[in-house]
């Protein structure tokens, strides 16, 4: 399965709108309000979410998590890396 990312998402205003080799850094926002909706109407694709902050408090992932799982999005979650790395 051929991957394309579409977009980095950040809750760090100083980062919305400056890009990570040419992808867009978006604010969660427009996450939920432009890309989620986009890709519903795509319907022969596949859009998935990885999450892959390891930063954040428990609290905050679950109500990130529980708004992305509302939508139908698949969500991905990406371990530490010292969990994967030897």
């Amino acid at each position: 399965m051929k991957h394309k990312i579409i977009a980095f998402v950040d809750d760090n205003p100083q980062l919305n709108g400056k890009s990570i080799e040419g992808i867009a850094v978006i604010s969660q926002n427009e996450l939920f309000k432009r890309i989620i909706p986009h890709s519903r109407k795509e319907s022969n694709k596949t859009f998935e979410l990885i999450f892959a902050i390891q930063s954040i408090s428990t609290v905050r992932k679950t109500e990130i998590l529980d708004k992305l799982l509302e939508t139908g999005v698949q969500v991905k979650i990406l371990p530490p890396v010292r969990k994967w790395m030897n």
